[in-house]
């Protein structure tokens, strides 16, 4: 059975894509307009239309009915976010077959629905989806990063802007005035501000492969430069392996350079800091050792953990970015301590 859904909204349409391939052993194509429906019409016919509501182009619901219905004669679902009775009424007065409230999408009403339209064309549901198997809800869908990673970040963009401008006028006026600590301050600031904007402007529907090795190799000058600021002893080493990461490469190695650095802040002077990357039985891993005790508890790298006196704000700061960037759970990560040193290990 083939789909084509009419919709600009880029998240929606993969949602809906998702769920159809997945509950409905089905295909859906997707265009932003009707008129791009019906260029794809004239190549290919479909067994059923949905259309979005509200779309730019989207005059009345009368309208949307009368220019797919020149072009074909497969039934007619409208896609809503305010499914009032006035919204309903209208569209099955316009000709709509169904409405669905895109707010209360879920397999089982897909699969209700799409019972129906295959009557209607006289084709049997595969039994596996009569049996309703391999069900996951639309909340886990929502769940998933590549899906809602996108979803409206380009609104960050006037704000990040504006943020980086004040910054980088504050640290011209200070390095004139001689305030160059602070300058460093504002100078960092302006660092964390461009990675958020990298993560918005991201593509992260997409996923890349980065070598472990080069990414570290990258950052090191500026790691070590941290470390022998603070009298911490760094060593790294890595193997040349590397490692799946949503989104663009550059996104994974501002992810390692905000989490090293974030370890580096947290670390009291003097310690040792240790880091082995390669491949283990587990995956590639980052195995990192610390002659005395760097955070307090996994969930120091995630949100909604207490805030800790032991991990200055900048340290908490750079490690939940970094952590975001490189998309990790906690489940990723394992720590140990043994007589006052510490052992964190990260699975990539």
């Amino acid at each position: 059975m083939l789909i084509h859904y009419v919709e600009d909204d880029e998240l929606d349409a993969q949602i809906m894509k998702r769920l159809v391939a997945r509950h409905l052993r089905s295909d859906v194509q997707v265009s932003k307009s009707i008129d791009d429906l019906a260029t794809s019409l004239m190549e290919q016919p479909v067994d059923c239309v949905l259309l979005d509501v509200n779309r730019p182009d989207a005059r009345s619901l009368d309208h949307d009915v009368r220019e797919v219905r020149d072009h074909t004669d497969a039934p007619i679902i409208f896609i809503t976010g305010s499914d009032t009775e006035q919204v309903r009424a209208d569209a099955f007065r316009a000709g709509a077959d169904y409405i669905i409230n895109k707010n209360n999408l879920s397999p089982a009403l897909l699969r209700d629905v799409f019972e129906n339209i295959r009557a209607k064309l006289n084709v049997s549901l595969p039994p596996e989806i009569d049996a309703g198997k391999d069900e996951i809800s639309t909340e886990e869908e929502l769940q998933q990063p590549h899906l809602l990673a996108n979803y409206n970040l380009e609104q960050l963009d006037a704000p990040l802007e504006y943020l980086r401008t004040s910054l980088d006028t504050l640290t011209e006026v200070m390095q004139d005035n001689g305030f160059y600590v602070s300058s460093g301050l504002l100078h960092q600031l302006t660092e964390v501000t461009d990675t958020i904007s990298a993560f918005a402007k991201s593509d992260l529907t997409t996923s890349d492969k980065i070598s472990l090795s080069a990414a570290l190799d990258y950052i090191r000058p500026r790691l070590n430069a941290i470390a022998d600021h603070k009298n911490i002893r760094l060593v790294m080493e890595a193997e040349d392996v590397a490692f799946s990461q949503i989104g663009p490469g550059t996104l994974a190695g501002l992810g390692l350079q905000h989490l090293f650095e974030g370890l580096l802040r947290a670390a009291q002077p003097s310690t040792s800091f240790v880091v082995y990357a390669g491949k283990y039985e587990t995956g590639v891993q980052l195995v990192m050792h610390f002659s005395k005790q760097v955070l307090p508890g996994i969930e120091t790298l995630f949100p909604k953990a207490p805030q800790s006196s032991v991990v200055g704000m900048d340290a908490l700061a750079l490690l939940r970015l970094g952590a975001l960037l490189l998309y990790l759970r906690p489940e990723q990560i394992s720590m140990q301590q043994d007589d006052g040193s510490q052992s964190i290990t990260i699975t990539l």
